[in-house]
């Protein structure tokens, strides 16, 4: 008869139906031996450790068994970093922005303001007062 188990021998280990099992975020790579999850995934569930059943929900969704970056954050290796403002999505950098803060920033210069428009806070810019073409806010 089968020996059920009370107590494992590894920290990576724990017991659930009276087995030793891997915990998260540690997957069953053979018989013996419990390997970290391949990040993003915070638990994973295939010999891999790539199918992911658990991400790090602060920056990334479960999408497909695929941890997959937020909107704001952007992929960085096994990474999600966040975007910096004035871009609210971004690629490949913080600051190569796909989408703006407001509709007064001009996304192919990276979010700054249109021509014509000066900046006045985080959020918005404002037009040039007539005459200008363009201006500061001294």
């Amino acid at each position: 008869a089968a020996t059920a188990c009370t107590a494992c021998s590894s920290a990576t280990r724990e017991v659930i139906n009276n087995a030793c099992v891997c915990k998260g975020p540690y997957y069953e790579s053979n018989v013996n031996d419990c390997t970290p999850c391949i990040a993003p995934c915070v638990e994973c569930d295939n010999s891999d450790g790539t199918l992911c059943t658990l991400c790090n929900t602060t920056t990334s969704d479960l999408v497909n068994n695929t941890c997959v970056c937020k909107v704001g954050y952007f992929a960085v290796g096994t990474d999600c970093n966040i975007c910096v403002h004035p871009c609210t999505e971004c690629t490949g950098t913080s600051t190569n922005c796909t989408a703006c803060v407001s509709n007064t920033r001009n996304l192919a210069d990276n979010c700054a303001c249109h021509p014509g428009y000066y900046e006045v806070s985080d959020t918005h810019c404002l037009p040039c007062p007539y005459p200008c073409l363009t201006c500061d806010n001294n």
